[in-house]
């Protein structure tokens, strides 16, 4: 982030903490009872990944959960607390922001829609989305569902706009409409000339294909959220923030480092850009695994021609790339190549990854209460990619 937006969040941030909010609620201690006998401390890394986690919190970072699935089973634990100011450790069965893994979600309901005949990847946006909108936003005029997908639409990202940044910490707690969000685009130069390249974008594109899910369905993206992936997985601790009503009892709180000085800040009231395609789901590392097994592992919950569409990736490095609907890492160990298909997550309060390896039938999920949604974010920023660069490493390492 620029250096402007620290100043900014440091004047709007010290008086934020004033109004009580229904997030104010204590975190409650938690028991995991996920319907398995716990064989956690005979899996063969199990010292090695509670180190990982371990290593995190007594370095600051608040709490994490993490939760790894390979040949040796199931394997799962947490570190730190969930609410420092009383003291609650963190579990595997808190909840937290899931923050752009929910861009995954968003994608596979747009490929559900693809499989039932209902849109084509290749129909225009401005097939569902109002002309008073596509002559505001430039490049929309050209872009197709694909583009939104794998991110080669262009389109302006707002998350570095500086009245979107000044907007949401001014308003802390208060939700924005999908036309809000894309207003903060209007008129604006695109990222890039279309088609030209792909590049990720944190916001507009799945704000768009949110919109395109509503207009399609006649309901909010989030009801059809609930009938095509929250009842089949029966994922009951999986929610989606503001359409449906958080147990802010069992949410571990958001803090960031906004001095960048190792001072956390409460930020669990936060509203990005929730509930509207890019953010706002809310789950617990178990739920998570669910929903990753079932798109990845077990491929049952998109076609395959889908499947094929979502994991297509042009060009393959050491960094995340942006696949047809999901993100991908390949990453070199021993000497071998692995391949995790998921996406990373990360806000100003929250951070998160669900991913899956078909080479070593391997699943990885985690939730951590801090944000690190971009570089140069707070005193412990370098030391989460350090963790997930480990973290990956010895998963794959078998």
């Amino acid at each position: 982030m620029k250096s402007y937006t620290y100043l900014l969040l440091f004047g709007v941030l010290l008086g934020a903490s004033c109004v009580k909010r229904d997030t104010d609620i204590a975190v409650q201690t938690c028991s995991p009872d996920f319907g398995w006998v716990d064989t956690s401390v005979i899996h063969p890394k199990h010292a090695v990944f509670s180190k990982l986690i371990k290593d995190l919190t007594q370095a600051g970072i608040p709490g994490i959960s993490l939760m790894v699935e390979d040949q040796s089973g199931v394997w799962y634990g947490s570190s730190g607390y969930a609410d420092l100011e009383n003291q609650i450790p963190m579990m595997p069965c808190h909840l937290g922001k899931i923050a752009s893994v929910t861009k995954l979600y968003t994608a596979v309901m747009i490929y559900k829609l693809v499989d039932q005949g209902v849109i084509s990847l290749d129909d225009p946006l401005s097939k569902f989305i109002d002309g008073r909108y596509i002559n505001k936003i430039k490049n929309s005029d050209r872009v197709k569902v694909r583009d939104l997908l794998n991110h080669s639409s262009g389109i302006y990202d707002v998350v570095f706009d500086p009245e979107f940044i000044l907007y949401t910490f001014n308003n802390l707690d208060k939700e924005k409409s999908y036309e809000e969000l894309l207003s903060f685009a209007y008129d604006k130069d695109a990222a890039f000339e279309y088609g030209t390249k792909r590049e990720y974008n944190q916001t507009l594109n799945h704000v768009l294909l949110a919109s395109i899910i509503n207009r399609v369905t006649s309901v909010d993206q989030s009801v059809y959220f609930k009938s095509e992936i929250l009842i089949p997985l029966q994922l009951a601790n999986t929610y989606m923030r503001p359409q449906m009503n958080l147990p802010w009892q069992r949410v571990a709180k958001g803090y960031y480092d906004y001095r960048k000085k190792g001072i956390l800040q409460d930020l669990t009231p936060l509203y990005t850009g929730d509930g509207r395609g890019f953010t706002g789901i809310y789950t617990d590392v178990n739920d998570l695994r669910i929903f990753t097994n079932a798109l990845f592992r077990n491929n049952s919950l998109i076609s395959n021609p889908s499947y094929l569409s979502m994991t297509e990736i042009p060009e393959l490095d050491t960094t995340l790339g942006c696949a047809g609907g999901c993100r991908a890492m390949k990453i070199n160990v021993d000497g071998n190549n692995y391949t995790w298909y998921g996406h990373p997550g990360g806000e100003v309060n929250y951070a998160s990854g669900a991913f899956y390896c078909p080479e070593i039938g391997a699943t990885i999920t985690y939730i951590m209460n801090y944000g690190v949604a971009f570089s140069e974010m707070g005193a412990y920023t370098d030391l989460y990619f350090d963790f997930r660069r480990k973290l990956f490493q010895e998963v794959s390492r078998q």
